[in-house]
C-alpha cells in the first residue's frame, strides 16, 4: 500500500503483480475465462497437498478448520451469513439447487434474459420434462432492464435466472431493482455471479438474492473445481435437497445413523466429502481480494479498461460493450469495421496476448494487476 496524492491508502499494484509470474510469458485477458492463480494460492495448495502427503489424516483437523474460515470469508464477500455459504464445484451445480430444488407445479415457468451463458439455461430446460416452461426476456443492443423482464413474467412465474455480468461483453445488470421485484411478488431470486465475484461488488441481501452461484476461476483468482453457492435463510426450507448424502445430515459422524435431520444451514447441500485443496486455494484467494478491497478493485478495472477503451477508439476499432457506469464490469468487447475478427485474435495470440472470442467479437478482460505496460503493448500489436 501507498498514499496518494489526496492522502489516501492505494494499493500498490506493481507489489501485487509480481505475485502473478504469468506476467512473465503474457499479456494476459482473459480473466472471464479461467484466469491465473498467484504464487500465494499456489503456495497454499502445494502445503496443503505436502502435509496430507507427510501426515494423511492426522492433519485432517487443521484443513476443516479453514474450510469454517474460507466460508466465513466468503459470506463476507458478499454480504452474507456463513450459515448461507455452501462450497459447491462449479457454478452450474449451484444453479442446479434451485432448479432442482423448487417445488413446481405443472403450468409453472422461470425466466431467464436472451443470450446467457449455458449454465444459466440447460438446468433450466431440463424442467420442460416437468411441465415447466422457459420464458426468455428479450434484450435490446445486448442489453436489458427490469422492463424487459416484467413483459414475460406472469403469475405462474416461480423463478427469475439472471447473470450478473453477461459473459459476451460484460454488461452489467441492475441486480437491487430486479431483486426488489422478485421480493414484491414472492418469486425466487436466482444469480449467476461468475463474471462478478472478485471485479464488482455483489450485496446479496441488499439485492435480495435467493441463490447465488459462483465457481473461483475467473474474477475471484481462485482454483478450478472449487465454487461457492449463497442461499438465503428464507430460502432455504423452500428448497428440496435433490442430491441428499451423509454429509447433508446433522449427524454426519455417526455413521450408522440413518435418521434424514438435514443440517440447518446451506452446508445440507453439500453431499459429501468436500475438495479441500481447492477450498485451501479459495481462501489464500480471497485473503488477497478482501485485503486489497474491492472498491479499489474495481477502480482499477475501470482505470484499465478506460484506457483500452480509449486506445482502441482511437484505432478504428468498434467497443460493443456498454459505456454506462452502471452497466460495466471488467469485460470489454471490441470488432473492426475493416478486419475480421479471426485476423485480429490470431494475430493477438501470436504475440502472446491471452483473450477470447466471444459472439464474432474479441472479449478481454483484465485485471488489477495488469498494468499500463501490458495496454501499450496490446495496443501496438493491433496498429
Amino acid at each position: 500500500m501507498h498514499e496518494s496524492n489526496d492522502g489516501s491508502v492505494m494499493p500498490d499494484w506493481e507489489a501485487l503483480r509480481v505475485q502473478f509470474p504469468v506476467t512473465r510469458n503474457y499479456i494476459y485477458f482473459n480473466h472471464a475465462a479461467i484466469a491465473p492463480i498467484s504464487q500465494k494460492v499456489q503456495e497454499q495448495v502445494s502445503s496443503c497437498m505436502q502435509k496430507y502427503c507427510e501426515y494423511g489424516i492426522v492433519c485432517n483437523r487443521e484443513f476443516l478448520d479453514i474450510v469454517e474460515d474460507t466460508r466465513r470469508l466468503a459470506a463476507q464477500f458478499i454480504n452474507a451469513h456463513p450459515s448461507e455459504i455452501a462450497f459447491v464445484k462449479n457454478t452450474t451445480q449451484g444453479l442446479l439447487l434451485a432448479a432442482n430444488g423448487i417445488e413446481w407445479k405443472r403450468g409453472d415457468n422461470v425466466v431467464i434474459p436472451e443470450r446467457e451463458f449455458p449454465a444459466n439455461v440447460f438446468p433450466w430446460l431440463a424442467l420442460e420434462r416437468r411441465g415447466v416452461e422457459v420464458r426468455f426476456a428479450p434484450l435490446i443492443n445486448g442489453t436489458y432492464t427490469l422492463d424487459n423482464i416484467r413483459r414475460v413474467v406472469n403469475e405462474r412465474t416461480r423463478a427469475i435466472s439472471v447473470s450478473a455480468v453477461s459473459f459476451i461483453d460484460g454488461f452489467r445488470c441492475n441486480l437491487a431493482e430486479i431483486g426488489r421485484f422478485c421480493k414484491e411478488r414472492e418469486i425466487f431470486f436466482v444469480v449467476d455471479a461468475i463474471q462478478a465475484l472478485g471485479a464488482v461488488d455483489v450485496d446479496v441481501k441488499g439485492c435480495h438474492i435467493d441463490l447465488l452461484s459462483a465457481d473461483s476461476h475467473k474474477w475471484l483468482l481462485g482454483p478450478q473445481g472449487i465454487g461457492i453457492a449463497y442461499v438465503s435463510k428464507n430460502a432455504l426450507d423452500a428448497l428440496t435437497v435433490s442430491n441428499m448424502g451423509w454429509m447433508s445430515m446433522t449427524e454426519e459422524s455417526d455413521h450408522l445413523r440413518y435418521d434424514i435431520r438435514l443440517r440447518p444451514c446451506a452446508a445440507r447441500f453439500e453431499e459429501g466429502t468436500l475438495n479441500i485443496f481447492g477450498i485451501v486455494g479459495l481462501k489464500a484467494a480471497l485473503e488477497m481480494l478482501s485485503g486489497i478491497g474491492l472498491p479499489a478493485i474495481y477502480d482499477r478495472i475501470l482505470e484499465l479498461t478506460d484506457s483500452l477503451v480509449t486506445g482502441l477508439t482511437e484505432r478504428g476499432y468498434e467497443v460493443r460493450s456498454s459505456m454506462k457506469l452502471s452497466e460495466r464490469s471488467g469485460i470489454v468487447s471490441f470488432t473492426h469495421v475493416q478486419l475480421p475478427v479471426k485476423d485480429i485474435y490470431r494475430k493477438l495470440y501470436e504475440r502472446n496476448v491471452v483473450c477470447a472470442l466471444r459472439d464474432n467479437a474479441i472479449r478481454i478482460s483484465p485485471h488489477f494487476y495488469n498494468n499500463g505496460n501490458d495496454i501499450n503493448r496490446f495496443l501496438d500489436i493491433l496498429c
